[in-house]
């Protein structure tokens, strides 16, 4: 059984950004105490940077462990996802740039309790996705065309009906690898 974390590497903006905007805004925030308004105003925008700290401190936090049965998250929320409770997958890419050279992806699982979102800056991203892949192909869940096209840029073959419209678009994409962040 292995166990895939977030690493540092790839929250260290992320905190940077979360500090930033709280002690910016917090002082703001000191300076706008005698003006409710401002002070509303301001507040709310160092509750957004706090919320996002909580967020990035969560996915530091978050271990995924790869089973036979499925799924078990470690972290803020711990759960095990069984592969028989996941109602569909889709795998996005998010490009930070029109030649789709630089970017990541993001796996959403949606569960019959809810949804857990896997982005690709976990270690083992890779691994997990096709792990989702075979188990959900195994219990005959399809995939849509973009997820199957995103699943064959990392390297994982999917038998799903969306296939052959995706391999006609597939050279449009840049292979993904594990490790590799834009």
């Amino acid at each position: 059984m292995n166990g895939y974390r977030y690493p540092v590497s790839a929250l260290r903006g992320d905190y940077l950004r979360a500090g930033t905007g709280m002690v910016f805004s917090g002082l703001f925030l000191y300076g706008a105490s005698s003006v409710p308004v401002m002070f509303v105003i301001v507040g709310s925008i160092f509750l957004l940077f706090a919320g996002y700290g909580v967020k990035t401190w969560s996915r530091h936090t978050t271990m995924i462990q790869l089973e036979e049965g499925g799924l078990r998250v470690f972290g803020l929320r711990r759960r095990t996802i069984n592969w028989e409770d996941i109602k569909s997958a889709k795998l996005r890419f998010f490009t930070v740039k029109r030649d789709r050279d630089a970017g990541w992806m993001e796996l959403t699982l949606a569960t019959t309790v809810g949804k857990l979102k896997i982005e690709s800056d976990i270690d083992g991203f890779n691994k997990i996705a096709g792990a989702v892949a075979r188990a959900l192909e195994a219990n005959d869940v399809v995939f849509d065309a973009n997820s199957v096209e995103n699943f064959n840029a990392i390297g994982i073959e999917t038998n799903s009906p969306g296939l052959p419209e995706a391999a006609k678009r597939f050279d449009k994409v840049k292979p993904w690898q594990d490790g590799q962040s834009g």
